[in-house]
């Protein structure tokens, strides 16, 4: 089996069967004060993994596992002597009896898979925000913690802020009054985690050698390698990342979520600037939870406000001041305006400031709660070595906060509103569905396995109600018409899922009618086209009409190819397109100018049109290779760019522009001087040793100076394959 196939299919598995039975013993690892040190293993040593790596080496940093060898390079190098692996199974197979906790800081989509596989082996577990990938992975890890009996956390730093705990002190001592409303906002999204790419699906190169792409990819849908996915991209695509609100909310909400007994939302509504699809989250959205009546408590509107929306200012608010662009939240109740700006409570107050200042001398009279420690991974140890209490953030309370902002990623990401039940898990609008949770992208539908081996199929015509056939000579004649075949016997060599739900002929004629025909994958290929050069600057006037004309069958090979290749949906391909027979009788001389009679299916603009692009093409073949530039061209060229230039150079203004370029370049004064020369000196060599350089970008070298961690990430949207390093 290949080594790629038996790691996806065995990642799938081992998360499926996780969820499943719990079958395996329960038992905890620490004893209440008897545990010195903690032997901690690390998943993900990048990013927020590194700020694992130095708690972890508080206690016993015993194992690293990272897919990519380039981002762990520097913690690979700071701990020399720990063992290293890229899967973090094969990790807790070969030393699980020498791990007691496991700290995962992996992108969203694996945080469900590896706690699982930890959990299962009795670790402890602590997870990065957000917790997991969608409800059912959230509720199943907390099924789980319950299950082995570990002590849990999700990183959510501002939990143990005392931010935290005075907003908790002044809210239940009465401060703030009756809470109706919360406003929340961020600058998110924004580089360098939200980058859209630049075309949909994004451009795909060969993984770097340095990065196992299929491991990185965990159980989600195999997609190739894509610069616009990682590193830190792929928190905008919904395959691997929950978006800005996935990001951010489980810190903006934390302190709404535990003052107010938030629970669950009833119903979260969605706008959104740009419709959903293509995978990729809103580059801006509001969005708006409603939750009912706790107890004495009121029912609470909470609303998320991304980059590109204005923001309310409270009812109390300093008259002239804006809030901070960053991010913040405030609650508005019925006696004073509580409110924090960033993305934690780091320092609260009740504005404005002045009001907060004539009810300060009241406000530290209040008890205050006990602190907590030096954030959630201290919090987390003290708690396995049973030196401290259970983590504020253990998956009991992060589950209900996380499935917050989940359900807020998910009517981002259908663009719709959503009415839920908390109890039952059921959506309740025909929107989503009970299963939408498990896989959001696509509508419900629920699968079933159908096991390998030898299997019953067909159609018996009696059961099937056509009594009419019964008794006639050969019943199943007028059966197959509908290509209806009797009960027989079928022998599968591999299992596979098919939809539990039955569709009729009627329904998939319905749905087979509104698929696309020939014209609409025209249409298609043109937007794209048109998408393509605006994209890349071009300034053209498009005329979709005379593509459309030109191209002549284009629908129809691009249908017959995803026909022939479904695989390929959703991928970038390429295949030649040929041009219409019209075009193809003008090149041959079958059809001229003047014997052309215009119509709907060829002009005489658009033969101007093939004529530019045939003469475009064979003065590039020609100046490569079988007719250089002549010494009269080159003197029109020459003339042509030097006879403007001192205009160039008339005004202020000009001068100036000319000044910033040189600067932004790194050239020297003398460029514009030499300028007329430099021009002059061009010859005919020179010109075809371009040509024959930068018309072929597949042999484009880019030499990039300066620092890889700051370039990196911008040359990869480039699309210029892997870079390497020149020390």
């Amino acid at each position: 089996m290949h080594i790629k196939d038996m790691n996806r299919r065995s990642f799938i598995k081992s998360s499926a069967t996780a969820t499943s039975a719990f079958a395996l013993p329960r038992f905890s690892i620490a004893q209440p004060g008897k545990t010195k040190k903690i032997n901690v293993a690390v998943v993900g040593v990048a990013g927020m993994g590194g700020y694992a790596l130095g708690e972890a080496a508080k206690e016993n940093l015993v194992a690293m596992c990272d897919v990519d060898d380039a981002r762990a390079a520097n913690a690979f190098k700071k701990f020399p002597n720990v063992p290293r692996f890229k899967d973090f199974r094969t990790m807790l197979d070969k030393l699980g009896k020498d791990i007691d906790a496991v700290s995962i800081s992996t992108p969203d989509h694996t945080h469900f898979a590896a706690a699982m596989a930890a959990m299962e082996r009795g670790k402890h577990v602590f997870v990065q925000k957000p917790l997991a990938h969608n409800v059912w992975q959230v509720r199943t890890l907390r099924k789980a913690a319950r299950h082995y009996k570990v002590i849990t956390q999700m990183g959510n730093q501002g939990h143990t802020f005392t931010g935290m705990r005075r907003i908790k002190e002044w809210v239940d001592a009465g401060v703030v009054g009756d809470v109706r409303e919360v406003i929340t906002w961020t600058n998110r999204p924004n580089p360098p985690w939200f980058v859209p790419p630049s075309s949909f699906p994004p451009v795909t190169r060969p993984a770097p050698t340095t990065l196992d792409w299929d491991l990185w990819q965990g159980p989600v849908q195999n997609r190739d390698y894509s610069a616009d996915y990682v590193p830190v991209k792929w928190r905008g695509w919904w395959d691997y990342g929950c978006g800005a609100l996935g990001d951010i909310g489980c810190h903006t909400f934390d302190a709404p979520f535990l003052v107010l007994d938030l629970g669950s939302p009833t119903k979260v509504e969605i706008e959104r600037k740009d419709p959903p699809g293509k995978g990729f989250i809103p580059m801006g959205s509001v969005v708006t939870y409603h939750f009912p009546a706790r107890g004495k408590k009121p029912p609470v509107t909470l609303k998320w406000y991304e980059k590109g929306y204005e923001v309310p200012k409270p009812m109390r608010w300093q008259k002239g001041k804006d809030l901070p662009s960053g991010g913040g939240m405030y609650m508005e109740g019925t006696k004073e305006t509580l409110y924090h700006a960033g993305m934690r409570p780091n320092s609260p107050m009740i504005t404005p400031g002045k009001r907060f200042m004539e009810i300060k001398s009241d406000l530290v009279k209040i008890p205050k709660l006990p602190a907590v420690g030096n954030g959630p991974i201290e919090e987390w140890y003290r708690a396995i070595k049973g030196d401290g209490p259970t983590p504020g953030s253990n998956f009991d309370y992060a589950v209900p906060l996380t499935e917050m902002v989940l359900l807020g990623a998910l009517a981002q990401r259908t663009g719709k509103s959503i009415e839920w039940d908390s109890k039952k898990m059921e959506y309740l609008n025909a929107v989503v569905s009970r299963v939408l949770h498990k896989d959001p992208e696509f509508p419900a539908m629920e699968m079933v396995l159908i096991p390998a081996g030898e299997n019953q199929m067909g159609t018996d015509y009696g059961e099937a109600g056509d009594k009419s056939l019964e008794g006639t000579k050969n019943p199943w004649k007028d059966v197959q018409k509908n290509e209806e075949k009797p009960f027989r016997t079928v022998k599968f060599t591999k299992p596979f899922y098919m939809s539990a739900t039955e569709v009729t002929q009627a329904q998939y004629e319905e749905a087979e009618s509104q698929l696309f025909k020939t014209k609409a994958y025209e249409q298609l290929f043109i937007a794209q086209l048109q998408d393509q050069l605006t994209e890349s600057g071009m300034q053209v006037e498009f005329d979709a009409a005379a593509i459309e004309r030109i191209m002549g069958k284009v629908g129809g090979n691009i249908r017959e190819f995803y026909q022939a290749n479904p695989d390929q949906l959703g991928q970038p391909v390429s295949f030649e397109l040929s041009s219409s027979s019209r075009v193809d009788g003008y090149y041959k001389g079958r059809v001229t100018r003047e014997g052309l009679q215009e119509s709907r299916f060829l002009q005489l603009s658009d033969l101007d049109l093939v004529d530019a692009l045939a003469e475009a093409i064979k003065e590039i073949d020609e100046v490569r290779d079988a007719r250089p530039v002549t010494e009269e061209e080159l003197t029109a060229a020459r003339a042509a760019l030097t006879r403007g230039f001192p205009r160039s150079l008339e005004t202020a203004t000009q001068v100036a522009r000319a000044g910033t370029s040189l600067a932004l370049h790194g050239l020297q004064e003398n460029e514009l001087s030499n300028f007329v020369d430099r021009v002059n000196a061009v010859d005919a060599d020179t010109v075809v040793r371009v040509a024959r350089t930068h018309l072929h970008p597949e042999q484009l070298l880019a030499v990039v100076v300066g620092s890889p961690d700051d370039v990196l990430t911008s040359l990869g949207r480039l699309g210029l394959g892997e870079p390497a390093l020149i020390e």
